[in-house]
Formats: C-alpha cells, structure tokens, sequence
C-alpha cells in the first residue's frame, strides 16, 4: 500500500483577484479569511505570496530575497511575453484598476501565485484557469513547475 500525505494551500496572492461577478477585491486580510472560511477553505495551509506593497498584506505575505525580481521576470517572460511586466510611471490606483490593465492583472496574479507556489516548494499547483500554465508548460518546467490542475483534476486525481 502506498501512502502519500497531501497538503494544500492556498495561495494568499489570491487576495488580488477581484471576487467573481464583482470588481471588488478583498481590501483587508480579515476579508479575504472571511471569504476563504465562506468558501469552507478555512483549514487550509496559507501559501505566502511576496509582500509587495499596496497589493498584498503585511502579515500574510513574505519578504523576498535577491532572487525574487530574476525569478519573476523569467516566470513573466515565460507566461506573458507580449505584456510588458513594468506599469507606466504615474500610473493611478484607479486606472490600474481598470479595464485597460486587466490583463496585466491577470499576468501579475498568475506569475505571483506560481513565485508563491515554487517559493513553497508544492509539488501540484492547483488553479481554475490552467490555460497559460498548460499552454507553457515546458517553459515553466525548467523553473520548477512540476503539475498543473483544475480543482476538479487534482480531486479527480486524489479519488483513484
């Protein structure tokens, strides 16, 4: 018999994604736990993301080290090549916000919740929109990046 003990975690980066059917984020750390419990996700290990100022929270993120900006841009250039990792300078909270830079929103949670997921040292990064890890899955390979699955994969995985 083989026995395998499985952690999971969820990925305090998730705090910047906007809640579903809403444009609203989690402003606080309690918000985003009562949403986590709401969701019934309470006993779940936290994966810390990097603390970056103004998107993460103090006390649920982890200072990085001197790798962190390297390893970052090689997961950029990796996922999204065609969006330019650097904002415009003067950028505001609000246009930042905006539809203009959704899809830089969309990069920035991806990239960072994989940095969180590697930084951890996970073995099955677990995510509902696997389309950008899947498509680039031999490129994040080589940074580490062992599986990728929907939640209904790993379960599908983890029942048989």
């Amino acid at each position: 018999m083989i026995s395998a003990q499985i952690s999971v975690g969820i990925a305090t980066v998730s705090a910047s994604e906007a809640l579903r059917g809403s444009k609203t984020f989690p402003v606080t750390a309690t918000q985003f736990n009562t949403r986590i419990e709401a969701l019934g996700w309470g006993d779940f290990d936290r994966v810390m993301g990097p603390l970056v100022f103004d998107l993460t929270y103090i006390n649920m993120s982890v200072v990085v080290d001197d790798t962190f900006e390297e390893r970052v841009g090689a997961l950029w250039t990796a996922m999204f090549p065609n969006i330019d990792r650097e904002l415009p300078p003067g950028l505001t909270q609000a246009e930042l916000q905006g539809e203009n830079f959704h899809k830089w929103r969309n990069a920035w949670y991806d990239v960072h919740t994989l940095w969180a997921h590697l930084n951890a040292e996970r073995d099955v990064f677990v995510m509902t929109n696997t389309k950008d890890f899947q498509k680039n899955a031999d490129k994040l390979a080589l940074h580490g990046l062992k599986a990728v699955h929907t939640p209904a994969e790993a379960l599908r995985i983890l029942t048989n």
